[in-house]
């Protein structure tokens, strides 16, 4: 990695990191079973989420684009929050609380979003430095992004 790009990464990096800290949930927010997913038949549903995600703009959009590209929603417990590719599915953990989900959910939709744009940095096709700087800048925007659900 060049000079030049790792002073970027750092930079992009301390940005989101301060957004973080500025604008973050307290931390009571996350405790508790009040805000924990509700069953249906067993079955987490999305009811919760989209509740807390049509309240805020960052949010709305965030469903926009998944309805847009027809993204699939699952639950799975323990295994993370994560968008797969190859099934064009977010996965989110049904072990968190509703609110931390719609802030992943937004999250993961920006990764959605540039691989259905094709901005998906290609490990194959970029240069070790080109790859890692893309990644980095789009974890950044990612959280950049959840961190606009946040301050909402």
């Amino acid at each position: 990695m060049t000079r030049n790009t790792a002073k970027k990464t750092l930079t992009l990096i301390g940005i989101v990191t301060i957004l973080a800290t500025i604008t973050t949930i307290p931390s009571d927010t996350f405790i508790g079973t009040t805000d924990q997913f509700k069953y249906a038949s067993g079955a987490l549903v999305f009811g919760d989420i989209n509740e807390i995600l049509n309240a805020i703009p960052a949010g709305k959009e965030a469903l926009e684009l998944k309805d847009m590209h027809n993204i699939q929603v699952r639950f799975k417990s323990g295994h993370g929050t994560y968008f797969d590719f190859d099934s064009n599915t977010i996965v989110i953990d049904s072990e968190m609380t509703s609110v931390r989900a719609a802030l992943l959910f937004v999250h993961e939709m920006i990764h959605a979003e540039r691989f259905h744009g094709g901005l998906t940095p290609n490990i194959n096709a970029f240069s070790k430095e080109e790859y890692v700087e893309g990644r980095l800048k789009e974890e950044a925007k990612a959280e950049a992004k959840a961190c606009l659900l946040r301050s909402s």
